[in-house]
C-alpha cells in the first residue's frame, strides 16, 4: 500500500484486512479508517541511473529503485551490490524433521523452523 502512496484505509467492522503498519484512527458506525504509518511520497526525484541488466538480483533492484531510477540498456552499475548470507544462516527444526533436504514433515501444532541470519 505504501508504494502506491495510500495514507488512509476505510473497511467495514467486520473485515480485518488491512495491511501491515496500518493503525485504526476512527470509527464511524460500520466504517473504521486506517492509517498508513509509513506513508511514502507520490514522487521521488533523483540525479541516479542505474543499469537494470546489472540487478541480477531482487534485493539489488529494489536497493537501486530507492536510491536512484532503473532503466533498460543505460545507466551506470549499481555500485552497492547486496551481499549474499544464505550459507550463513543457522536453520534450527522444533517439533519437526527433515525427510530430504527439501521436505520438512511437522509433527506438532505449532512445529517447524527457526532461521537465525547473522549480524551485519
Amino acid at each position: 500500500a505504501s508504494l502506491l502512496s495510500v495514507r488512509y484505509l476505510m473497511e467495514k467492522d467486520y473485515q480485518h484486512q488491512q495491511p501491515a503498519n496500518f493503525e485504526k484512527v476512527h470509527q464511524y458506525g460500520q466504517y473504521v479508517i486506517y492509517e498508513n504509518q509509513y506513508p511514502l511520497p507520490a514522487v521521488h526525484v533523483s540525479h541516479e541511473y542505474y543499469n537494470g541488466e546489472d540487478l541480477t538480483t531482487p534485493i539489488d533492484r529494489e536497493h537501486a529503485m530507492l536510491d536512484g531510477v532503473v532503466l533498460d540498456h543505460q545507466g551506470q552499475t549499481y555500485p552497492k551490490k547486496a551481499q549474499n548470507l544464505v550459507h550463513e544462516v543457522e536453520m534450527t527444526t522444533y517439533d519437526a524433521q527433515w525427510k530430504r533436504s527439501d521436505t520438512l514433515t511437522v509433527t506438532e501444532l505449532n512445529g517447524g523452523v527457526t532461521l537465525q541470519l547473522p549480524e551485519t
